[in-house]
């Protein structure tokens, strides 16, 4: 063989030993030391399997946690019983070893589980393969690389589907591995002639990804008309790094500066991005001078002018340039100068000095310009600079002013600055602004003289003081020249600050409230003009209440709960001078009785099928008062105990699940109450308590009944002793019970007569037990059921028996059942029981009286036999069943009958996937109880274990046998915990609808479900009772009936059909009623005979 051939059985120890794929070196490795060894797989086995990774799987655990994860690991599932016996029971004895069990169960995969090897080993061959040809191997290194592609190999199943996906994210496997792929744009700069901007989108890092990105521009001082905007999306294929992404680029004739627009990189698709935007400059290839305008005080003597230039600078440019004469005249105010700028290649601007003239005359701001002309290799874009000589003649300044109401006299400074050698002078005089002359102010006017040298004058003003809150006002001072002065602001500002303090109301300072009330209030002022704004806020919150307060001075004052006494707060109130004051308002809280309060209005609990609950009630009260409590509305499923300090027990009727809910009052005594409603939500009995675990994957099941003992029972350790085939009986009964299956659950069941069915029948010598099964496994073991040889004779297999109900128990393991009492979810003992589930060992009322009267001896005999016993599977089992493999729908979906008498002593569970059925039991003579809801049982044509023995006497009477009332009431009472009386013989499965239902002479109670029903009941004085809602007819027939309602008969109303028929209507129900005596509301009785 060449070391080629050995790559698989590498690969598969890999992802025996370790759960993942192998790397490169590793596969290549191991494939030439197995070459070297012939083939033998000893070093092998024994290096992967003691190796650290393979300690650090299973090393420390023990070895049903061993065999547990190996399991998981190649076939993500846990094993089954017989394969975990087996593997461990091999470790314990040192058979095998943590080393070769790992080969060994792989190899052994069958059906489902060797698929999911062979997906496995498919998709792991692909990665390493991925490896060699990218060049990628040195990824796949280390724990952490390791445990990613373990994880990703774990999620594969045995579907197509499962290899494909993997398969798919390859290239992401692999890019998991290595470094983050990352992606670049450069900055780019180009000419407007160039044509185009070749932007560069540079990728890093992990190439063997395809990805994708969206590349857009974005202007900037460059806009459309100045290149080509683009959006478009760029994909690398694997392995390319770089791509050129091309911008068109316009030309124009305009000579414009430096201008830009941005790249940006968007829509990352398996890449990274960084640095997402790049910014393209486009130099324009022509070349523009211009000349700016500036200004210049008169003494700077010597000034400096720029001449500048724009585009394409590498070219050598000059110009001419003039001086001309504006309001500034040549030789006066200015020198007249001329000559050319020459600018070298890369030079943007250059520079040109002018002369300045200063005198001692007061003049106004002057002009001249400088005018270019004669541009060589350049054009003249703006060639006119007008040149400003501004004035440093004396200039006159005063500051605006802020003064206090109360300052009386304020001094204005003027400043002037200049030419200080000469005389100035300005006119002043005030003027009104929103302060008034006389009244806010004095005014005043007149003439403000600098001498030579002087910088500085002061003058004098009034502000008149007053107590108004009024605010700040304002008025001005004016000023115009007279002499040798400029003004730098023709007037000033003086602000008259309001230094008053908001006064109160005192009437504001108390206020009286209920605990229960809401304080309304507003803040008055005593000393407010109207046209003036003060603010108001919580200076300070209140101990024992919430405040809120407007700006405008509104308040809201409301008691925390419960509260009483003294309380206060403060409000702050600012002028819109800024001036602050404090009001304290206090606060006296007159209490009131509080009614006792419940934490919440309603309470949520929940409870198991005929679980009781107890709890308790607390309500809390202020005042201390002594609450008592009080049964409100009674639930109308169950019963409640509440004693008057508030503890209570529910208890849900029997079987029961639903939704029920009840009320308690807490009462103060002081005619405060308040009212909790206690909802109570029973579950169904939990058919999860059945289920074992395992079950079938498969909805097509065969069975087989062996006819030879098969050659793989001897490795399981099974005592096959007195094995022989099931007998004609047996495999009847299988057949029916296997049937009765696939009547309620979504399976195909079908015998398959080669004797390879899934699950195979045997009879063997067991002592003190009808029989074992194994649970449902791809092991050969899985499914296989062992009866007691004992029961082989073809009467003892009729329904009913007990060995007919151990082949049903038996069938129930096969498919996955367990014992109510195994953990986990151990089922509750009421419901522990062969009326709710054939996995019970705890008979209920099954065992049969065959009393015998020898008329000649007069000698009396019993036998009692277990033939009572439950025909199909119960109520739990259907539940559980379903659950594992769902339900079958085609099943009774016409209108089918069902019915039953006390005669012929048998249990009925109905599974009825449609239409519109009944309940039949009109030929009963004893009392019956039929409740529609789903998953309940009813008791049909009941015989009390008295009437029973009555029964029995009066048959005794007839053969005209002595008194043997003593004897027979003494036999029917010593077993009358299991003798059959009807009770709890009638089972409706969960999620089934019966529609109708007729009853016979007994006095018999009917529950209605949610569905529209037909009630009929035949002689005796029958209870209906309507709870669950629905359009109902009920029909009492004779005898004295009662119609139960669970409502107020106030809110019913009752209409008279004629023909002693009526028709009664309420919130979610009617019902129309014929040959009832009496309706019972939860409030009263009414006859309506």
């Amino acid at each position: 063989m060449s070391i080629a051939s050995y790559y698989q059985i590498v690969q598969k120890t890999y992802v025996a030993y370790y759960g993942r794929a192998a790397d490169p070196a590793g596969l290549e490795y191991w494939a030439t030391r197995l070459d070297d060894a012939g083939g033998d797989l000893s070093q092998i086995i024994d290096a992967f399997g003691n190796s650290v990774e393979a300690e650090a799987l299973f090393g420390s655990a023990s070895n049903e946690e061993k065999v547990t994860a190996i399991y998981q690991q190649l076939f993500n599932r846990a094993p089954d019983s017989g394969g975990l016996h087996f593997y461990t029971t091999k470790l314990a004895s040192g058979e095998m070893t943590q080393a070769s069990i790992m080969l060994d169960v792989l190899n052994g995969a069958l059906y489902e589980d060797a698929s999911i090897i062979e997906n496995k080993l498919t998709v792991a061959n692909a990665f390493t393969e991925k490896l060699v040809e990218e060049g990628t191997a040195d990824l796949y290194a280390g724990e952490e690389a390791a445990i990613q592609v373990r994880n990703w190999l774990s999620v594969i199943d045995s579907s197509s589907a499962s290899r494909a996906s993997a398969t798919a994210q390859l290239p992401q496997m692999v890019h998991q591995l290595g470094s983050d792929t990352v992606v670049t744009v450069a900055d780019v700069t180009v000419t407007e002639s160039e044509g185009f901007a070749e932007i560069v989108v540079s990728r890093s890092g992990y190439l063997y990804l395809e990805s994708s990105l969206q590349v857009s521009t974005s202007i900037g001082s460059a806009i459309e008309t100045d290149f080509s905007v683009i959006s478009k999306n760029v994909l690398f294929e694997s392995g390319v790094s770089e791509i050129t992404v091309l911008v068109p680029i316009l030309d124009d004739d305009k000579l414009e500066d430096i201008e830009t627009f941005s790249v940006v990189l968007s829509d990352a698709v398996n890449v990274s991005l960084s640095g997402e935007e790049s910014t393209v400059s486009i130099l324009d290839n022509d070349v523009g001078i211009f000349v700016t305008d500036i200004e210049v005080y008169e003494d700077s003597n010597i000034i400096e002018l720029t001449i500048g230039r724009m585009g394409d600078l590498s070219q050598v440019s000059s110009v001419g340039y003039s001086t001309t004469s504006g309001s500034a005249a040549a030789s006066n105010d200015f020198e007249a100068a001329s000559g050319t700028v020459l600018f070298n290649a890369g030079e943007a601007s250059q520079v040109v000095f002018l002369t300045v003239n200063d005198d001692n005359v007061f003049e106004e701001d002057e002009i001249f310009y400088v005018d270019l002309f004669s541009p060589v290799n350049s054009e003249i874009t703006d060639g006119r600079a007008e040149v400003k000589i501004l004035a440093n003649d004396p200039v006159v300044s005063v500051d605006d002013v802020t003064v206090n109401e109360d300052t009386d006299r304020i001094t204005i400074t003027f400043q002037r600055m200049g030419d200080l050698s000469v005389k100035s002078s300005v006119e002043y005089s005030t003027g009104d602004g929103s302060a008034a002359a006389e009244i806010d102010y004095l005014s005043a006017s007149g003439v403000l003289t600098f001498e030579s040298g002087e910088s500085a004058k002061s003058l004098q003003l009034t502000v008149l003081d007053d107590s108004l809150l009024e605010g700040d006002e304002y008025f001005r001072l004016s000023l115009s020249e007279l002499l040798n002065a400029s003004l730098s602001s023709s007037r000033t500002i003086i602000t008259i600050h309001d230094d008053e303090a908001p006064s109160f109301n005192t009437e504001d300072f108390n206020q009286t409230v209920d605990e229960d009330g809401i304080l309304v209030g507003a803040i008055e002022l005593t000393n407010s003009d109207l046209n003036i704004d003060v603010t108001y806020s919580l200076a300070s919150s209140a101990q024992k209440g919430s405040v809120t307060i407007t700006s405008d001075g509104s308040y809201h004052y409301m008691p925390y709960s419960d509260a009483n006494g003294s309380d206060s707060f403060q409000v702050r109130a600012i002028s819109n001078g800024n001036i602050e004051s404090l009001l304290t308002i206090e606060v006296s809280i007159v209490p009131v009785n509080d009614a006792p309060v419940f934490e919440s209005d309603t309470i949520e609990l929940t409870t198991a099928a005929n679980s009781s609950v107890s709890e308790a009630v607390i309500a809390t009260d202020v005042d201390s008062s002594v609450i008592t409590y009080t049964l409100g509305s009674a639930p109308t499923q169950g019963r409640v105990q509440l004693s008057s300090q508030g503890s209570y027990t529910y208890t849900p009727d029997t079987n029961f699940s639903g939704f029920d809910s009840f009320t308690v009052v807490a009462d103060d005594g002081d005619g405060g109450t308040d009212t909790v409603t206690i909802s109570v939500t029973i579950g169904a009995p939990d058919s999860k308590s059945l289920e074992s675990g395992s079950y079938w994957p498969t909805s097509n099941l065969t069975y087989s009944f062996n006819q030879q003992i098969p050659s793989y029972y001897n490795s399981y350790g099974i005592d096959l002793t007195g094995w022989t085939p099931l007998s004609s009986g047996a495999e009847t009964a299988a057949r029916q019970v296997l049937s009765n299956v696939a009547s309620f659950a979504d399976l195909s069941i079908s015998e398959d007569f080669t004797g390879s069915g899934d699950i195979r029948f045997n009879a063997v010598q067991l002592d003190g037990i009808g029989g074992y099964a194994y649970y449902p496994s791809l092991s050969l073991i899985g499914g296989d059921i062992f009866i007691d040889a004992d029961k082989q004779s073809e009467d003892v297999y009729q329904a009913g028996s007990s060995p007919y109900h151990t082949i049903i128990h038996e069938v129930g393991h096969a498919l996955g059942l367990k014992h109510p009492f195994d953990s986990p979810n151990i089922l509750t003992d009421q419901l522990d029981t062969s009326d709710y589930t054939a996995m019970s060992y705890t008979e209920a009322r099954n065992l049969l009286a065959d009393f015998d009267y020898n008329t000649q001896t007069r000698e009396i005999s019993v036998d009692y036999d277990w033939g009572a016993m439950p025909s199909s599977f119960s109520l739990l089992d259907v539940a559980a069943l379903q659950s594992i493999y769902g339900a079958n729908l085609d099943t009774a979906t016409g209108d089918d009958s069902y019915s039953l008498t006390f005669a012929e002593s048998k249990y009925l569970t109905i599974w009825d996937a449609g239409g519109k059925d009944i309940i039949n039991v009109s030929s009963a003579s004893g009392d019956t109880v039929i409740d529609l809801r789903p998953g309940q049982l009813s008791s049909v044509d009941v015989r009390t274990i008295e009437q029973q023995i009555a029964s029995t006497l009066a048959w005794l009477d007839g053969q005209g046998a002595p008194d043997y009332s003593a004897w027979v009431s003494n036999i029917y009472d010593s077993k009358s915990d299991f003798l059959y009386t009807g009770e709890n013989n009638l089972a409706i499965a969960y999620g089934v609808w019966i529609e109708n239902v007729t009853t016979g002479t007994g006095d018999d109670v009917i529950y209605d479900n949610a569905v529209n029903n037909i009630i009929q009941t035949g002689a005796g004085d029958d209870l209906v009772q309507l709870y669950e809602g629905g359009y109902d007819t009920v029909d009492g027939g004779t005898g004295s009936d009662t119609l139960k309602l669970n409502t107020l008969s106030s809110l019913v109303t009752i209409e008279a059909l004629g023909g002693g028929s009526y028709l009664l209507e309420g919130e979610g129900f009617g019902v129309e009623v014929v040959g009832v005596e009496t309706v019972s509301f939860t409030d009263t009785s009414l006859s309506l005979a």
